[in-house]
């Protein structure tokens, strides 16, 4: 008898087991019918500078310095905020979310949400991405006076907008393990100017 009640407790806990990683497959399943869109960028830092505080002439002043010197190094801070729109009847969840950053055609950082994200059916939330990097590694003679672009773009201080590419890479875990999803591709063009 105590065997068969051991028995029985094992298959519990496998069946248990087993709808939790269905019912998170199918949660992170809802988040690929989910629509991405561009909300906002915050608390945007570029060189040392907080640029999200407005353009004051010290703040111009300091990235242009910067800009004319022959910098080898250039922190970027900023958080990049997305509208997740689920129109499916169900809550689309995930246990975090791989994403890469491209702006303007040069690949500045990846980065790691690591914290469940969660949407409830026909509901919108906002997904926060923070990124932080130093370009330096992307910094070459040629590719110059393209990052001094991005860079007034980002900052507002030109009126063009530089095209931002994020690739999403959800995930949920299952058993100790990591258990990726399709990647969902998400652009938008960005000015510093709109965050003022």
């Amino acid at each position: 008898m105590k065997k068969f009640y051991h028995l029985f407790l094992v298959a519990i806990i496998l069946c248990i087991s087993g709808c939790s990683i269905v019912n998170s497959v199918k949660s992170a399943y809802e988040l690929t019918k989910c629509k991405f869109d561009y909300n906002r960028i915050s608390d945007v830092s570029i060189a040392n500078v907080k640029v999200s505080e407005g353009l004051t002439v010290s703040n111009i002043a300091n990235l242009s310095k910067f800009l004319l010197s022959d910098f080898s190094s250039l922190p970027i801070d900023m958080i990049v905020h997305l509208d997740v729109t689920n129109p499916s009847e169900k809550t689309a969840s995930i246990h975090g979310c791989d994403y890469t950053i491209n702006i303007d055609g040069l690949d500045i950082a990846e980065g790691n949400l690591n914290s469940p994200f969660e949407v409830e059916a026909g509901k919108t939330g906002i997904m926060s991405l923070r990124v932080q990097t130093d370009l330096k590694s992307v910094i070459t003679a040629d590719n110059r006076s393209k990052i001094v672009t991005m860079v007034k773009n980002l900052s507002g201080i030109s009126s063009d907008k530089s095209k931002i590419d994020l690739n999403l890479k959800p995930y949920f875990k299952s058993n100790n393990r990591v258990v990726s999803s399709i990647s969902i591709p998400v652009s938008f063009e960005y000015n510093g100017k709109q965050s003022k």
